[in-house]
């Protein structure tokens, strides 16, 4: 959510537009075919008036070597025929908007961006292109600033385009709401954002990612979380989302409603990658209350194969049956449980509650299991032996020996010697 390269991925979602050069005779066809059989412009509203120039006969020939140069991959003759054309004081727009297009494909294929962008710039403002081609010029001079991290220029180019042709097309005002989610003005992206996924059919889902990160940004968890309910209704199947809405209401510490939002994920068979379960259970197990839903979440998961067994799965399962007065099913996963630790903190676990279940030899094994893998806290440990030993097995001297050993750790040494004087009085 909160990463500028999701902001950049919407380059991918723009198309990178033609710069080839054209050939100045198939132009002139194609201008007089146009006449009579128009194609219906791609700026239909735009406030400038469409070019009528065509090229000349006296650069003619020029133009054409120009074109076949760039045919033929050969950029440096491009480069010095467009020269040549752009000097010639008698050029008029269109053959030196036209120049000014074909040096800028050479010099992007020559890697040489900084000088292509002057060309284009200049291609566009000699003025002789027509619309379709001369505001396609823009977007590619947005385009590229954006790509090169230069998003002051790559807004103003973009918002010259909107202006100046009036048009709603989703990917143009996207690279607008980039290049101000870039420059951090993150409610103008997120308000020129939702305007395009709100009016489009089918809006993609870096755009709806968008207006998410801008809100996120500006600490509007909440507002993010009801945009992103909005478009839920739309496409209800829309896994990605919903995973976002639920991080945006983590976020915002609503955990029963990201908790609802990855169940309803869950229901709608959404949940296929292990970490989607294990966020889930999460939720539960720290929502009161709802220890039994993290019970059927980690049951569903394993049953599934999405989720593994494992240390953790089996400690949470454990502890969701435990809070859930469900002793014996969580003495069972924490048996499992500790089958997968490297350390007795778990058989420690375990210890304590098969005491308290009077469970007294089970009791006792464990505390010793835990001794013997390692936990940080070995006192305690010696200190569930000794009361197993001395209180449920009635062995008053395997008792005091534990206490003993729990008297040689500072965690249990005061506890211990209290347990002795006892021992003694009685």
């Amino acid at each position: 959510m909160h990463t500028r390269v999701l902001a950049r991925l919407l380059m991918l979602l723009v198309p990178t537009l033609l710069m080839l050069g054209t050939d100045p005779a198939e132009a002139q066809r194609r201008e007089k075919q146009e006449a009579t059989e128009p194609a219906p412009a791609l700026f239909p509203q735009a406030s400038r008036e469409e070019p009528k120039q065509q090229a000349s006969q006296r650069l003619q020939r020029d133009l054409q070597r120009m074109y076949d140069a760039a045919q033929k991959e050969d950029f440096e003759t491009v480069l010095e025929l467009a020269e040549k054309v752009t000097g010639n004081a008698r050029a008029n727009p269109y053959e030196r908007s036209l120049a000014h297009q074909n040096a800028a494909y050479a010099l992007l294929d020559l890697e040489r961006d900084a000088e292509a962008q002057e060309q284009l710039r200049l291609a566009i403002e000699a003025g002789g292109l027509s619309n379709d081609i001369h505001f396609q010029v823009m977007a590619q001079l947005s385009q590229m600033h954006a790509q090169s991290e230069e998003y002051e220029p790559a807004l103003q180019w973009i918002d010259r385009l909107i202006a100046e042709t009036r048009t709603d097309r989703a990917d143009y005002h996207m690279l607008k709401a980039n290049a101000l989610y870039q420059l951090e003005r993150f409610e103008e992206a997120a308000r020129v954002a939702r305007a395009v996924v709100e009016r489009s059919e089918e809006p993609k889902a870096l755009w709806v990612q968008l207006v998410m990160a801008a809100y996120a940004d500006i600490e509007q968890p909440l507002k993010a979380a009801e945009f992103a309910e909005t478009q839920l209704q739309r496409f209800p199947n829309d896994k990605a989302m919903l995973m976002n809405l639920a991080s945006l209401y983590i976020d915002a510490d609503r955990y029963d409603e990201a908790a609802r939002t990855l169940d309803l994920a869950r229901a709608r068979g959404l949940l296929t990658e292990e970490r989607d379960y294990r966020q889930l259970y999460r939720l539960y197990l720290n929502i009161e209350g709802k220890e039994n839903s993290a019970v059927e979440v980690i049951n569903e998961g394993m049953q599934k194969g999405v989720l593994q067994p494992g240390l953790e799965v089996y400690n949470i399962l454990g502890q969701a049956y435990y809070f859930s007065d469900r002793t014996e099913q969580a003495i069972s996963a924490w048996t499992e449980a500790d089958k997968f630790a490297e350390d007795g903190e778990v058989a420690l676990n375990l210890a304590r509650v098969l005491y308290n279940e009077e469970r007294y030899p089970a009791s006792i094994e464990a505390a010793r299991r835990a001794l013997e893998k390692g936990v940080k806290r070995p006192g305690e440990a010696w200190i569930v032996i000794g009361n197993a030993e001395y209180f449920g097995n009635n062995s008053r001297s395997a008792g005091v020996a534990a206490y003993r050993e729990a008297a040689k750790y500072p965690e249990t040494k005061e506890q211990a010697e209290t347990w002795l004087r006892q021992s003694r009085n009685m």
